[in-house]
């Protein structure tokens, strides 16, 4: 797919509100020079989502108020030092429940701390500094069956938190065998509906494209990951996000994909008149509008 230059994207691309519905920054990486190369090619707003970090710990709940409060901090300091609006989701990453246990914790003391991890989260939603609880789930590789129940467990405590405040909840786990394989998602919609959490407040995080076929989204919303074959097969269903799930690691760079990847996409194949600006809207404008609180 032919490139195209920062001003050009720019232009293709005004009035829309373009998105990342995923990523990761770190105040001790690039942060905002991530944020400002994002913005160069016309992206305008960013769903930060919570990270652990390599110089925090988590063994107990100390741990995960500072590792939350730094991913509060970034986001404002984004909001205060680019013009791009940000908002950010904060939660006990599932994999934290291995790290726990190979540290010595016992499985019961490391479930009940992600348990409080989603306490903690709550308050940060409550007090508007957060718009959501992620990304949370369960680990995207094969491991022992008391730790895949108890990653459920703590999901379950989730989706039932999430439906006390009505927010989001964005799910991390493994992805589906194919565009034939609904059982991944129609567990996630059953638990929503036993919670009574609406299935739209369920964001599937790095999702192929044919998750935005009904039969597999279920109600839910699929955050695609914005590569191009991905976004024109999404484009062939029905709602969806874009992300980068950018991980802001000095040693990963532009891992999982670059921070001006949604923008320069988007414009590409609206250049190509593959995504007319009605879907552009609905993609970038109303739903995360919708599931984040964007203005």
């Amino acid at each position: 797919m032919a490139s195209v230059s920062p001003e050009e994207a720019r232009d293709i691309l005004s009035g829309i509100p373009v998105t990342d519905s995923h990523i990761h920054l770190d105040p001790k990486a690039s942060c905002i020079e991530a944020v400002e190369r994002f913005s160069k090619f016309g992206g305008e707003r960013l769903l930060l989502s919570h990270k652990p970090y390599h110089d925090i710990p988590v063994r107990s709940l100390d741990g995960y108020r500072e590792a939350f409060q730094r991913t509060v901090d970034t986001c404002k300091l984004i909001n205060d030092k680019t013009d791009v609006q940000c908002r950010c989701i904060v939660g006990p990453y599932p994999v934290e429940l291995i790290r726990m246990i190979e540290n010595g914790i016992p499985l019961r003391k490391a479930r009940e701390n992600m348990l409080g991890a989603v306490e903690i989260a709550a308050k940060y939603v409550e007090d508007g500094d957060a718009c959501g609880i992620g990304e949370v789930g369960r680990p995207h590789f094969p491991c022992d069956a008391e730790v895949a129940d108890a990653c459920m467990e703590v999901l379950t405590f989730i989706m039932h938190t999430a439906q006390r405040l009505d927010c989001c909840v964005v799910i991390h786990m493994e992805s589906p065998g194919g565009p034939d394989d609904i059982g991944h998602m129609q567990q996630m919609a059953y638990m929503a509906d036993e919670a009574m959490l609406d299935r739209k407040n369920i964001v599937k995080h790095f999702s192929p494209g044919y998750m935005s076929l009904p039969k597999m989204s279920l109600g839910t919303i699929p955050s695609v990951i914005a590569r191009s074959k991905a976004i024109l097969q999404a484009l062939e269903g029905g709602d969806f996000m874009m992300e980068t799930d950018f991980m802001d690691e000095p040693t990963r760079p532009d891992m999982v994909l670059p921070p001006d990847t949604v923008p320069k996409t988007t414009a590409k194949l609206m250049k190509q008149g593959k995504m007319d600006e009605e879907r552009a809207h609905r993609v970038h404008g109303d739903l995360p509008a919708k599931v984040y609180g964007f203005e």
